[in-house]
């Protein structure tokens, strides 16, 4: 718990996220593709070297969590604290 009583730190993580093309693509167009660089704002419930867990709401009340990402670390480009 940090000094304002919050359980779990407030970080932005900047993750490269798997997409998809749906459509008829011609190959070179496929092959010419880049990642889906995404910036994910919440609650850092866990890390581990595998994935981390991230929270977008924590019900301190009943210690609750809802709209939960599991991100794997080795797509994890950059993990920025926001707590102050």
């Amino acid at each position: 718990m940090d000094k304002a009583g919050n359980k779990f730190p407030l970080v932005l993580v900047v993750w490269d996220d798997a997409f998809s093309v749906d459509e008829w693509t011609p190959i070179e167009e496929i092959i010419d593709e880049t990642s889906a660089v995404v910036r994910s704002a919440g609650f850092l419930i866990k890390e581990t070297d595998k994935y981390l867990i991230l929270a977008l709401n924590h019900d301190t009340t009943n210690d609750n969590l809802s709209c939960v990402v599991f991100i794997p670390t080795n797509m994890v480009k950059e993990l920025i604290p926001l707590d102050k």
